[in-house]
């Protein structure tokens, strides 16, 4: 598995964001992956995690899934996600993500948000808009690549 970069400020996956996430997702050539450890302050009902919440790991996920097949930034352009069931804030719950479909520009990827055993909290599927020339190397700068490997930060910096 390969460690992925971030996005300095991301919400979810930045390092320099004192309020956000702090994610730290992996990749293998089939799926990206990474573990969430909600706080208790991430609620919605008191105990369960904020339904919002799951969306945004879950298309975080997804979106670096999209991102690490075509080696360049993109941007969510559709986002759908199931509630199976309600996600306690005291769990610890796997990210997984892989891509199901590739036309020209845009990448499809179904993602999941489930626990150690297995038990799904929710399913997600999403369209991703992978960007190209100019706009993606407007991107670089705003990555943090501490952490990965030669390779991966090639990987992205070789694909303007």
């Amino acid at each position: 598995m390969e460690t992925l970069p971030s996005y300095k400020t991301c919400f979810v996956c930045g390092k320099e964001n004192s309020h956000g996430l702090r994610l730290q997702l992996f990749a293998d050539q089939h799926s990206v992956r990474g573990i969430f450890r909600p706080r208790d302050f991430l609620c919605g009902y008191p105990g369960i995690v904020h339904g919002g919440i799951l969306a945004s790991v879950a298309d975080e996920v997804m979106w670096w899934a999209a991102s690490w097949k075509k080696a360049s930034s993109c941007v969510t352009v559709e986002l759908n996600v199931k509630y199976l069931k309600p996600a306690p804030t005291d769990g610890e719950y796997e990210l997984i993500a892989q891509v199901k479909n590739e036309k020209k520009r845009i990448v499809e990827v179904e993602g999941e948000v489930r626990d150690k055993g297995g038990q799904i909290y929710a399913a997600a599927w999403g369209k991703y808009l992978i960007f190209t020339g100019e706009k993606n190397r407007e991107t670089i700068p705003l990555q943090d690549f501490t952490g990965c490997s030669e390779e991966v930060r090639e990987r992205y910096l070789k694909n303007p």
